[in-house]
This record gives structure tokens, sequence and C-alpha cells, in this order.
């Protein structure tokens, strides 16, 4: 396995209102190759609850405990997809922080 299924890990620094929760398990995706073989595993199929978190902003946990599987996606990467004069379409990885690309979009004065 090229990651590592954690339990009883605490999401407080995985959310930007830093609350505690514990997640029953708890995984790091960096790929998609990853997300593929992590859906193939036992914990993945046989867990009811799961929970995808990137940034971890506006995410209140209400309770102290989360009984299910949080993946944690890390997937970053940007490609330009298609550029024509009035317009540049990005692909974007799903765990890119959303500030730091637009951020990056505007010095480069593509609006």
């Amino acid at each position: 396995m090229s990651f590592k299924i954690q339990s009883n890990i605490d999401l407080l620094p995985y959310t930007t209102f830093h609350v505690s929760c514990i997640a029953e398990h708890f995984v790091i995706v960096r790929s998609v190759e990853q997300v593929q073989e992590l859906v193939n595993t036992d914990i993945y199929t046989q867990t009811t609850n799961k929970l995808i978190l990137s940034g971890g902003s506006n995410m209140l946990l209400a309770s102290d405990r989360f009984d299910g599987l949080v993946i944690k996606n890390e997937i970053q990467g940007r490609e330009v997809v298609e550029k024509t004069f009035n317009e540049v379409r990005i692909c974007v990885g799903a765990g890119e922080n959303r500030n730091e690309l637009v951020r990056r979009t505007l010095q480069q004065g593509r609006v």
C-alpha cells in the first residue's frame, strides 16, 4: 500500500476552526492512483460513513467523534488544458489550495 490508514486521529490540525474531532479511520491520499488503491481496501468497502476533507476551511465537525473513514485529499497539480485569446482553462488537483491558486492566477494576469 502506498498510503497509511490510521485509527483514532484527531482532525483538529486539518480544519481551519481547529476543533477536536476523532476520526475512527484516517488516510491521506496524494494521487489518483492512491485513491484507486484505497477504494479496493476492506476499510473503504466496509465503512459506511466516509468524509472527504481537503483544506478544511469552513468545515466544522459538530461531534467529538467521526465513526467512519476520513479521506484527506492532498492531490496537487495544475495543467493548462486550453488557452485562447480571452480564456485559459486549467485542470487543478482537488487538494490544491484555492486561495493560493487564485492569487497565482491573478499575478499571471489570467483572470
